[in-house]
Parts: structure tokens; C-alpha cells; sequence
């Protein structure tokens, strides 16, 4: 399942994500993997009873484009679907605080988008 917005992109050979420990007090950072899917986590005392909700919106989508080849070792008449295509998205990520269950700031982090993935479908050309 994958979830827009709220993924990484990891790119070797420089640091490329940083953020500072803003509270009085230690975290904890605890880093699994499982069935291939990265998950970070970070633990700490919430004093100050704040609590961060961050959400996604899929702001628009767009349907893949289809490309066609010839093959030549198919039969004519004959398709076969070489790449199934996805659809792309725009999505925008939210961040929500609120202090003692009331919210006192919403703010737009991010917008993303997921460019859509050609399907290719080859058409036979063989009498």
C-alpha cells in the first residue's frame, strides 16, 4: 500500500534529512524494516500535552497515457500489455497541532506530486 505524501526519497552519498530535537527533553529514534517498507519512529515525554496529527489530500489525479509498439514475433491482431500504466497525483500534506485537544495550528508541509507511468502495449505485425 502506498502512501502519498507521506513517503521519503533516500539519495546516497549526502545527508539529506535533518531535524533537531526542539523539546527540553531526550528522544527516543527506533528504525525498523519489514517486508521491505522503512518505518521511523520518534518517542519523548509530551509535557506540554501537544499532540501533531499530520494527513494528506489527493488534490487531483491523471490517468496514464498508453503507448503502442509494433512487434514484429507477434501475431496480428495480437496485443500484450508490457507495462500496466498508473495513474499520477497531486497530493498536498498537513500538519495539525493542537495543545490540550484544541487545535492552534494547521499548516501546508508539502505538495507532491506522482507523475503517471506510461502503459505500453505491443500490437503483433506477423502475418
Amino acid at each position: 500500500m502506498q502512501n502519498h505524501g507521506r513517503d521519503a526519497t533516500v539519495f546516497y552519498g549526502a545527508i539529506d534529512f535533518k531535524f533537531k530535537n526542539t523539546t527540553r527533553y531526550p528522544i527516543k529514534i527506533v528504525a525498523t524494516t519489514q517486508n521491505g517498507i522503512e518505518k521511523i519512529s520518534i518517542y519523548g515525554i509530551n509535557v506540554d500535552n501537544v499532540t501533531t496529527k499530520v494527513y494528506t489530500s489527493k488534490t487531483s489525479s491523471k490517468e496514464p497515457e498508453t503507448k503502442y509498439e509494433d512487434d514484429p514475433e507477434l501475431k496480428q491482431g495480437k496485443t500484450k500489455v508490457v507495462q500496466g500504466g498508473s495513474r499520477g497525483y497531486t497530493v498536498n500534506t498537513y500538519k495539525e497541532v493542537y495543545v490540550n485537544g484544541v487545535l492552534k495550528e494547521k499548516k501546508l508541509i508539502t505538495v507532491d506530486t506522482y507523475n503517471p507511468l506510461t502503459r505500453i502495449v505491443q500490437r503483433g505485425t506477423k502475418k
